[in-house]
């Protein structure tokens, strides 16, 4: 390099520009290298993340499936306890009002813990002539119990259906947990591991337990029983 500017001094410029072309030569050589690498390895991180993105987006739409299966499948058991009774009955009326099951994104956002207006599933209203009471099944995000909640209902974010009820002093309808002595025992019914879990209420011991005993057809005549039993006689 000293010589090469030496022979510069004397006018001779071919020693230092070769010099100089060599080393821009070989720092372009090392850019292009750089950005081919870049490159391939953008092209390789978008593909990955849209196959990983698009295999998530898969499960989370099988898992929408079957829990909104099973809970058209709860719907339908209050609907077909409630027709019944009513027509063998001539003194207690029963009716169920439907609402439109939340679709996925609103699924997903109630998972996450976000706003979601008109998450109401089913309205379900008792009427003896002398006695009415009414209530409504609603969708919300299922917030853990470190003494209740075990590994399975912990192993991913969940929607539960809870339950209100039409309090006539407070002009509205209030979550069973929130009513005092509120003597019917199911609170909170969730789907896990493709059956149902229901969170169940002792109000003598003042505790509250899971059962994953129950089948869609149980849940109904029990809540009904228990209707008929404690509000309307």
């Amino acid at each position: 390099y000293l010589d090469a500017l030496a022979d510069a001094d004397e006018g001779d410029f071919n020693k230092i520009v070769q010099l100089v072309a060599q080393q821009i030569l070989g720092t372009f050589d090392r850019y292009l290298k750089e950005i081919t690498e870049d490159e391939q390895l953008q092209k390789f991180v978008s593909e990955v993340a849209g196959e990983a993105d698009e295999r998530i987006k898969e499960r989370q739409q099988l898992v929408y499936q079957r829990w909104s299966r099973k809970m058209e499948q709860l719907r339908w058991e209050f609907e077909l306890c409630a027709s019944r009774i009513t027509e063998a009955s001539g003194q207690l009326r029963i009716q169920i009002n439907k609402f439109d099951l939340v679709e996925m994104d609103a699924w997903k956002n109630l998972r996450n813990g976000a706003r979601v207006a008109k998450t109401g599933f089913f309205s379900i209203n008792f009427d003896s002539g002398d006695y009415q009471a009414r209530y409504v099944f609603y969708f919300a995000k299922h917030f853990w119990n470190d003494k209740l909640d075990g590994p399975d209902v912990r192993s991913e974010n969940r929607v539960s259906l809870f339950v209100s009820e039409y309090v006539a002093q407070e002009k509205s309808y209030v979550r069973l947990d929130q009513i005092s002595d509120c003597p019917l025992s199911i609170r909170e019914i969730l789907f896990v591991d493709d059956k149902f879990l229901v969170r169940q209420h002792d109000t003598k011991l003042g505790e509250s337990r899971y059962d994953d005993s129950f089948s869609a057809t149980r849940i109904a005549q029990e809540f009904i029983r228990e209707v008929i039993q404690h509000r309307l006689t």
